[in-house]
């Protein structure tokens, strides 16, 4: 049986499994990244999130309200790298360019906890692979 041929039917023809989940909002928040200092600096961490991402970035006043800048500025040690990629969403290990580029950072920063030198900071990527820092 193929995946394309289960779940519910809709106008005869059923839905396949590839479907957005129920929202479970849980996770690392603002009080959880500041536990014992170790995000950020015993444990580096790069995040990467896509420019039209409304899923982990919503509207100031929504509930749940949030912001991957917000998360990132939240924890508290300096050995963290982020990059908002242009032209991408939620889903851009799936998303082309940006499939290429989450890729390229990641192998980067696994193999040297930091990308071309970097290991601190923020940056905005082209849909090239060019990224410049946000002061």
């Amino acid at each position: 049986m193929f995946g394309s041929n289960w779940g519910a039917k809709k106008y005869g023809v059923p839905q396949g499994v590839l479907r957005f989940r129920n929202a479970f909002w849980w996770g690392v928040n603002k009080t959880d990244v500041k536990v014992k200092n170790i995000l950020g600096d015993k444990v580096p961490l790069p995040i990467v999130y896509g420019e039209h991402d409304k899923t982990v970035n919503s509207a100031p006043g929504t509930v749940p309200f949030l912001s991957v800048p917000g998360h990132c500025k939240a924890i508290p040690g300096t050995r963290k790298l982020m990059f908002k990629v242009a032209c991408s969403g939620h889903q851009l290990q799936w998303e082309e360019p940006a499939d290429a580029h989450l890729h390229s950072l990641s192998r980067k920063w696994l193999k040297r906890t930091a990308v071309d030198g970097y290991t601190t900071g923020s940056f905005e990527m082209d849909e090239g692979g060019d990224y410049t820092p946000v002061p």
